[in-house]
């Protein structure tokens, strides 16, 4: 008996041996490697490291954008008990309302961003706090030093980091850099880096040098401004470019916005309207038919195109000159911009060679320039164009183009009829500072002969010296350019009588062209002109220009530094 219950013992104490071998063994060989990430999971978690962005400078070098570093609060939620008390605590300590603060915590992720950015004093108050699972980190914002110069241009980037307008999310992936990552270790409720962990650093985003000049952008800020509040009009546009190479110096707009505060800018700010407002140009489109008529030699500047008569019959539209002027040469038929010679002259040109010319300005096509929300205008076939509508074309109405479409246009003029690709960035600058240049010219195509853009700049120079352009002109500097006032289209249909777009468009000196400068004033209120609204704009931004000391050899020899 005693021996069977010795027996019974040791078979009991075998099993039961047996068992706890068996289960360590499957823990080390089955379950190992399950409970091992289940205690890091516990003990560790992998956050992203963010890249720091890079700097966005003017032509200068003059800090446009860039990154500072600010407070910014997360949550490990596992280590939160109470989700809802933490969020009321926190919404008293200022982080923001209870409700969206509590939305947050309540989501099943780890680990979760409860608010970027927040001011040095609410992130001091949740340190000392000391809630669980509430983390205060460094982290960075966009920050724009010069405000709203440049706003439209510039654009903004999320809270995210990623560029949503403008230069920032065009070129987002170049100055968004890399992001990284590192492996944090908890104790007792805390997170620390540990020297043992994983980690992969972010990489800085790149440097981009644009080709805007501050000052310029500056002065053209301002002068549109002024004007825009002198006629309370609607809007303002002004674009500054080098006709050479197609660097943009400038490209304001007014109203515009303050990118470091979103929330102050009016309804529509935000658009870069030098490319996305689309408009009927009117008169200074009449270069394009001039351009045609110069280009296939149909008619010379000393010919006459008018005999005298105040109105000219198309159809059932009767399309009349604001002055009478008698007879008019083509030089002087510009000049004093004749509606009735324009038409005269585009019957000379025909439909197919104005729009095959209109086409080679770039009209109806986006330019190519590297910003979001460009429009392409609207040109319509000739076929679709009846006898007064061809007639409308010939005076710049019954199309659309944007500003910039314009400005390169007279640019492609002003450098012999060779239309160049418009560029906003100078030059990539990568982490290690390595400079590589992005200036290169990109040329087009040639639009019309040499000598007919010669002629022609002869003939916009008349315009600034004793045509409609006059309040334009700069003391001994010769300007060519073109004034326009278009009525605009009522949404019922028509044109509007008191609605109109003045526009200037222009460039200096005449003879060995520089400078590019476009001005449109949208809605100016009263009965207004190109001639006494945008032309005067034109003249205090090309006056401001040579004054500045990079730019006062202009009168000389030309624009140094450009």
């Amino acid at each position: 008996m005693p021996r069977t219950r010795i027996k019974l013992v040791l078979v009991l104490l075998f099993l039961v041996w047996s068992g706890l071998a068996f289960r360590l063994g499957k823990i080390q060989l089955v379950e190992g490697r399950h409970l091992e990430a289940w205690a890091k999971r516990e003990q560790q978690y992998r956050i992203v490291l963010e890249p720091e962005r890079g700097n966005i400078y003017d032509r200068m070098q003059r800090l446009l954008a860039s990154s500072v570093d600010v407070k910014s609060v997360s949550a490990f939620l596992p280590d939160i008990e109470n989700r809802k008390v933490t969020a009321r605590k926190l919404s008293e300590l200022g982080l923001g309302r209870y409700e969206e603060v509590h939305s947050l915590l309540r989501s099943r992720a780890n680990f979760v961003w409860l608010k970027r950015s927040v001011p040095e004093e609410t992130a001091a108050r949740i340190v000392e706090a000391g809630l669980p699972g509430i983390s205060v980190f460094t982290d960075q914002k966009r920050y724009y030093p010069v405000g709203s110069l440049a706003g439209n241009l510039l654009g903004f980037v999320g809270e995210d980091k990623v560029g949503l307008e403008g230069v920032e999310f065009e070129f987002d992936s170049l100055l968004g850099g890399s992001p990284g990552w590192a492996v944090l270790q908890r104790v007792s409720r805390k997170a620390y880096p540990f020297p043992d962990c994983p980690r992969k650093l972010a990489e800085r985003g790149k440097d981009l040098v644009l080709t805007i000049d501050a000052n310029i952008q500056s002065a053209c800020q301002e002068e549109m401004r002024a004007a825009v509040e002198r006629v309370s009009a609607k809007s303002g546009i002004a674009i500054v470019l080098n006709p050479r190479t197609g660097e943009v110096l400038a490209m304001s707009n007014y109203p515009s916005y303050d990118p470091n505060d979103l929330g102050e800018g009016a309804t529509g700010s935000w658009k870069n309207r030098a490319i996305t407002d689309q408009f009927e140009p009117g008169s200074t489109f009449k270069v394009v038919t001039d351009a045609a008529a110069l280009d296939k030699s149909v008619v010379r500047i000393d010919d006459m195109v008018h005999s005298g008569e105040k109105s000219i019959k198309v159809g059932r539209l009767k399309i009349q000159d604001v002055h009478e002027h008698g007879p008019l040469t083509f030089k002087d038929a510009v000049a004093y911009s004749s509606n009735v010679a324009a038409v005269k002259i585009s019957d000379m040109v025909g439909k197919e060679t104005l729009y095959e010319t209109a086409r080679a300005f770039g009209f109806g096509n986006k330019t190519g320039i590297t910003l979001p929300g460009e429009a392409r205008g609207s040109l319509s076939l000739p076929q679709e164009w009846s006898r007064i509508r061809f007639a409308n074309i010939a005076l710049g109405h019954g199309l659309t183009v944007t500003a910039l479409q314009l400005a390169l246009a007279y640019a492609a003029i002003a450098n012999r009829g060779v239309l160049v690709e418009p560029n906003i960035v100078k030059a990539v600058i990568d982490v290690d500072g390595v400079s590589h240049d992005r200036a290169d010219i990109r040329k087009v195509r040639r639009v019309i002969r040499e000598e007919a853009a010669l002629e022609l700049t002869e003939v916009l120079t008349a315009v600034v010296e004793y045509g409609t352009g006059t309040s334009a002109g700069l003391e001994g500097i010769s300007v060519a350019g073109k004034t326009g006032t278009a009525q605009k289209i009522e949404p019922s249909g028509g044109y509007a009588r008191d609605r109109v777009v003045c526009s200037f468009a222009g460039y200096f000196p005449a003879q060995d062209p520089r400078l590019v400068i476009v001005v449109v004033v949208d809605e100016p209120k009263g009965r207004h002109w190109g001639s006494d609204v945008a032309a005067p704009v034109f003249k205090n931004i090309a006056r401001r220009i040579i004054e500045m000391r990079p730019y006062q050899s202009i009168m000389y020899s030309g624009l140094a530094g450009i």
